[in-house]
């Protein structure tokens, strides 16, 4: 009986989506750019960070550690560098956010591409890598 309404379910999904008027619908969008990351240790500007530590705690945007290749990109032999900077992002209601630094050297370690998920008690970060290889470490971010 199931497998009957698993066949009915795909069916009717097919026949939606292939309906030219459904793939036709233009949806606005408008995007702004709020802020930027500010820069961290050592740099003069923030070319942007992957992998980062990121989540919601208290209506505060957290963003920690990450990578980027601060000089030459890596198809022309740059070389990786890993942030233990954290960064706050504070939303007040009629006013613009505004960063706030915990400083350079906040984490314990580099870390950056760690599972990570905003909890009630705090942003949770489990494992990642650095410079060094993989990282096994777990922390909630406050």
């Amino acid at each position: 009986m199931k497998a009957r309404y698993s066949k009915i379910l795909i069916a009717l999904t097919g026949m939606i989506l292939s309906d030219p008027s459904y793939a036709q619908q233009h949806l606005p969008a408008n995007w702004s750019v709020a802020t930027h990351i500010p820069p961290d240790s050592g740099q003069t500007d923030q070319p942007g960070l992957a992998g980062c530590i990121s989540g919601i705690y208290h209506h505060t945007l957290l963003i920690a550690g990450g990578s980027n290749f601060p000089g030459l990109m890596p198809w022309e032999g740059g070389k990786k560098h890993y942030y233990k900077g954290i960064f706050a992002l504070k939303f007040s209601e009629g006013h613009s956010p505004v960063w706030i630094s915990a400083g350079p050297d906040s984490l314990t370690d580099n870390l950056a591409y760690s599972a990570c998920t905003s909890t009630p008690a705090g942003v949770f970060s489990a494992g990642g890598e650095n410079e060094n290889g993989i990282v096994r470490s777990a922390f909630l971010l406050r």
